[in-house]
């Protein structure tokens, strides 16, 4: 039993490894570099407003419109943390319909 649990933990460590999710959460800014051919990569900058175990809705403003990304957790997709924000949801799709400085969060602080 003891090797057996051993075994799964180093597994676990493993698949944790793997994904990118464990370091950013919903209401952070992130960039995300998506692969586009095998050399070039394009990265994506923005707020993440909702996150599953497998993939994360990247939100961004350009021109005055929105923008979404559904990003992949798995795979090549590297995803850097740049900035954290207080929030007190699990999904922040009340932001779509905000516009100007009422879209702004407070930055938290570690």
């Amino acid at each position: 039993m003891y090797i057996l649990r051993m075994f799964e933990e180093k597994m676990n460590k493993k698949a944790a490894e793997k994904l990118n999710s464990d370091h950013f959460e919903v209401g952070d800014t992130v960039s995300a570099h998506i692969p586009i051919d095998k050399k070039r990569t394009k990265a994506f900058e923005g707020l993440c407003i909702k996150k599953t175990p497998k993939t994360a809705l990247i939100r961004k403003i350009v021109n005055n419109r929105g923008m979404e990304c559904s990003v992949p957790l798995f795979g090549n997709v590297r995803i850097e943390k740049h900035r954290s924000h207080k929030v007190r949801r699990a999904v922040l799709f009340y932001l779509r319909k905000l516009t100007g400085r009422k879209a702004k969060l407070k930055e938290r602080f570690n």
